[in-house]
């Protein structure tokens, strides 16, 4: 803030007070969007540069990318957002958040964005996607979304999907 504004002091519980509303949830939510928007615009131009064809996408009304990430965060928020390490009390992974986010790629457009702890997997927070598709939709995601009866309910809607499979799953061809 300093940088930006060079007789501008905030000290940090003035920022920790604004920071904790809702309208500083949804300004990093926009902010997130848009810097979204940006790196795939730029992932589209250098697929396009070389010569990568994205022709195929076309055969999908929408095309939608989910995935998740996870990060450390201060000790201070470990009831909030719980970690990994049981409780242990080294603050290691004490306090930990994922982001969970649903994109459409075709229409730049941020279908769904979901904050929470670490411990809730990509196989429960994959069963959203049930809500948004339609048939005709393409679904992409990784192997943590992987649940075989969310598979079989996408194929259901009339849309398709593209993962990897566990090691434990067998695929066979009826004819």
């Amino acid at each position: 803030l300093g940088q930006i504004k060079k007789n501008t002091t905030m000290s940090m519980q003035a920022l920790g007070k604004r920071i904790n509303t809702k309208k500083a949830v949804t300004l990093i939510e926009k902010v997130f969007e848009k810097t979204l928007d940006v790196v795939m615009d730029k992932m589209s131009h250098v697929l396009s540069a070389s010569r990568i064809k994205l022709s195929l996408l076309s055969f999908f009304r929408n095309v939608y990318l989910q995935d998740s990430t996870e990060s450390l965060v201060n000790e201070a928020l470990k009831d909030t957002f719980k970690g990994s390490s049981g409780g242990s009390g080294d603050g290691s992974c004490d306090a930990s958040v994922k982001v969970d986010l649903i994109y459409e790629y075709k229409r730049k457009f941020l279908t769904h964005f979901k904050i929470t702890d670490r411990r809730e997997p990509d196989s429960i927070l994959g069963e959203k996607i049930l809500e948004i598709i339609k048939k005709g939709d393409l679904v992409i995601r990784d192997l943590g979304y992987s649940r075989i009866n969310i598979f079989q309910q996408i194929q259901e809607a009339g849309a398709y999907f593209l993962s990897r499979l566990h090691a434990c799953i067998h695929v066979y061809l009826h004819q």
